[in-house]
């Protein structure tokens, strides 16, 4: 696995999510609160807990996360997205877990713990590839690898959503 730079991958994501939320007109704090909640709960729990935490609070926005994974990863266009579902979960109660699943799962792509022919494409998908990562004893490999790049994504979200 080559070296990745954090910083490019979480310039690149957030770009690519700002390119859509820029079309809400719902405050998007939410999405900044979620970051920065990811990085804490990394530290605190650990990588899969942390994910099996969001996946919980994301599972009325199923939708959100398919739409957003396909785009962020480059596997579909920006013009296939449902913008306004996309938009309703950046407020209200259990808002931005969705897209922050889509932005870590985007990550571990981007990392190379996720081929391009298994991209977790549905919920259940994520929890198998975190079910896998488990069983093969890779999860401190991830989370060492991820955590520089969910900090980055802090960093920027707070900085356009906070």
């Amino acid at each position: 696995m080559s070296i990745i730079d954090p910083v490019k991958v979480a310039l690149e994501l957030t770009s690519k999510l700002d390119d859509i939320l820029k079309r809400c007109r719902e405050t998007k704090e939410a999405v900044a609160r979620r970051a920065n909640d990811l990085a804490n709960l990394l530290t605190q729990l650990g990588f899969t807990p942390t994910l099996t935490f969001y996946l919980s609070k994301a599972s009325e926005r199923k939708r959100v996360y398919s739409d957003l994974i396909g785009y962020l990863t480059g596997k579909s266009e920006i013009k296939s997205l449902n913008i306004t579902n996309i938009c309703r979960d950046v407020t209200g109660e259990g808002s931005g877990y969705s897209i922050l699943l889509a932005l870590v799962t985007a990550c571990l792509f981007k990392l190379g713990y996720i081929e391009e022919n298994k991209i977790p494409s549905t919920f259940r998908d994520l929890i198998d590839f975190l079910k896998n990562i488990r069983e093969k004893g890779k999860e401190l490999s991830v989370e060492r690898s991820l955590s520089p790049v969910v900090i980055e994504l802090k960093k920027l979200l707070n900085a356009l959503y906070g």
